[in-house]
């Protein structure tokens, strides 16, 4: 059972086909995200009103690669310096994460060319990934479909 698509077509496991085109592209990328390093995450946002797994990849690097810079056209001193005190307080104020470490040529492959899945390892990863972050600070492995949490007890 394969979980992806390549440049003609989709490959949808056959028990997620019940679920409607939004629901699938969410479960999908909820699932690629849990799967793959930082550099290739692609926030959740990007599932939304999407009609194919491609094009999940598509709008993200079109925001990435199309980030519009217009002519100012005139300053307003007092909202600058709003602007300038938020820039300055948002780091203590909000846990941000800034875009640099987007691996861009390895998206851009995966959008031209494809990514495939087999659909019960990544299920698994997304399980892993549940679990260790639920138990954040616990020793947790992984033995074939067995999720072992500080070997006291398993998950399957």
């Amino acid at each position: 059972m394969l979980f992806g698509f390549d440049d003609k077509r989709e490959f949808i496991p056959q028990i997620y086909r019940y679920l409607n085109n939004q629901e699938l592209m969410l479960t999908f990328l909820t699932q690629y995200n849990a799967s793959v390093d930082s550099a290739l995450k692609i926030p959740l946002l990007y599932a939304k009103n999407t009609k194919s797994l491609k094009m999940i990849f598509g709008n993200f690097l079109h925001d990435i690669m199309h980030v519009s810079f217009g002519k100012i056209q005139n300053i307003n001193i007092k909202l600058n310096a709003y602007a300038f005190y938020f820039q300055k307080r948002k780091s203590l104020i909000f846990n941000t994460k800034i875009s640099k470490n987007i691996d861009l040529l390895r998206l851009l492959r995966i959008y031209l060319y494809g990514i495939c899945f087999d659909a019960q390892i990544l299920f698994s990863s997304y399980v892993y990934d549940k679990v260790s972050f639920q138990n954040n600070g616990k020793n947790i492995d992984q033995d074939g479909d067995l999720i072992i949490i500080d070997k006291k007890f398993a998950i399957l």
